[in-house]
């Protein structure tokens, strides 16, 4: 689940995310978000934990209630301001200038936008989504709320509303202090923190990227409750002295990436920190040695950068697994894939099927597109039987053969149960095309000697 919100720091990126979550204890019983804004990190937690979030922004808050305690009537009232289209009329440019935008959409903007007395939820969100920016709503400086992003709101014409209103079943969500948080009692809590930044309060008022920034002094005493808190703290920070001030002793952990609300028109990239108070568990329930640990990292890498893009990746995340399998063995294997991919074992053995199909036609005179054909998760077990067979007695497989022979004779036979999650993502890989891979064939022999 990602972010539904545009929010400036959010760290809705999933490599942000992945990264992030990628360091929490090796235990988490309970989840709290102290300073939620746009959730990133809360959105990419399990559903299925005990989760608390807390902003100061009412606004913003607004959201989370009305998705918990009010969806339906919350996605209507979404719903009932239609999505931009082609036929809307457009403004007229004014007297700056400016690109003519969304008539309809800029008029409820401009009725919600300053309105105590609509429904703040609904307020809040579409300000958000279509506000200028990067979706800061701070309704104290009115002259920065003006709206240019019409194609936030197409956000409606998605599930994605729907998805987060099931997210939010039994969220604890507060607006206030965020030390109660850090003081509660709990069981594994793992808190993580994402408060303003050292160089957002340097900035002027009005070039401040919340409505509720920090002060030095409001810095000084969130380093007093973090560190009093007797949960496992992550906290993300720039990168500065303040920050290693405040935080010496705990675990200073580099990353970069680019900081948001620069005032120079383009986003710098910069250092930040993940500040813990843990041993943070990089790569959870693995008890390998350090040359096993360091390729299964680099196995890790490799299947999330590719992504989901042709069935050439399928069967190099099959192979990956096999060999990760082979390194964890198969007692840390299903918790493995659980922690880093979501994925269950099923959908792990899926890859893994079709690696290892694809292996035992590649020393067969099989055409590549018909190997590709015979690899995949819904060809009958007996068309590949059939097909291995007819290969090694010596039979050209061509695709045309394949199609009209092999598999017309099988078509009808039940295919073998499958897992919805591999079955979504081999569709994914098919539809992109192939092009994209212009040198297919070498590709292939390297992935498959690598």
């Amino acid at each position: 689940m990602r972010s539904i919100f545009r929010y400036p720091g959010g760290k809705s990126k999933s490599s942000i995310t992945k990264w992030i979550t990628a360091h929490k204890p090796a235990t988490v019983g309970e989840y709290r978000e102290p300073f939620v804004g746009g959730g990133g990190v809360f959105w990419s937690m399990p559903c299925n934990l005990p989760r608390w979030i807390n902003d100061k922004h009412d606004g913003l808050i607004a959201v989370y209630l009305a998705l918990r305690d009010r969806p339906d009537e919350f996605i209507d009232a979404c719903q009932a301001i239609a999505p931009a289209t082609s036929t809307d009329p457009q403004t007229t440019a004014g007297p700056r200038g400016g690109q003519p935008t969304n008539a309809r959409l800029k008029a409820t903007f401009d009725e919600l936008c300053l309105n105590d007395d609509c429904d703040q939820a609904l307020r809040y969100f579409f300000v958000n989504r279509t506000v200028h920016g990067s979706g800061r709503v701070n309704y104290d400086i009115p002259s920065r709320l003006y709206f240019s992003n019409p194609e936030g709101w197409d956000i409606v014409a998605s599930k994605e509303i729907d998805k987060a209103a099931e997210w939010m079943r039994d969220v604890s969500v507060t607006c206030g202090d965020y030390a109660a948080l850090f003081d509660a009692p709990g069981k594994d809590v793992w808190i993580y923190a994402d408060p303003p930044y050292f160089r957002n309060s340097e900035l002027t008022p009005s070039s401040q990227l919340y409505q509720h920034s920090f002060t030095r002094e409001d810095h000084e005493r969130f380093a007093e409750v973090a560190r009093r808190c007797k949960h496992n703290v992550a906290i993300s920070y720039d990168d500065c002295p303040e920050a290693r001030e405040l935080f010496a002793g705990w675990e200073f952990i580099e990353n970069e990436w680019s900081y948001c609300g620069t005032t120079n028109g383009e986003k710098e990239t910069g250092k930040e920190l993940l500040i813990v108070n843990y041993e943070p568990d990089d790569f959870p329930l693995l008890p390998v040695v350090i040359g096993d640990r360091d390729e299964v990292m680099e196995i890790r890498d490799r299947i999330v950068s590719r992504g989901k893009r042709a069935l050439a990746d399928a069967i190099a995340t099959g192979c990956d697994l096999l060999r990760a399998k082979e390194l964890l063995g198969h007692g840390n294997f299903l918790p493995w894939i659980e922690a880093e991919f979501g994925w269950s074992i099923s959908t792990a053995n899926r890859f893994i099927r079709v690696a290892e199909r694809f292996v035992n036609l590649t020393n067969l005179p099989i055409e590549l597109s018909a190997a590709y054909k015979l690899a995949a998760p819904s060809t009958p077990e007996d068309a590949f039987t059939e097909a291995i067979e007819r290969a090694e007695a010596g039979e050209q497989i061509t695709n045309k053969l394949l199609t009209s022979d092999i598999l017309g004779k099988h078509k009808d036979e039940p295919e073998p149960p499958s897992d919805d999650a591999f079955v979504e993502a081999v569709a994914r890989y098919i539809t992109r095309k192939l092009e994209e891979r212009p040198h297919l064939q070498q590709a292939i022999v390297e992935l498959l000697s690598a």
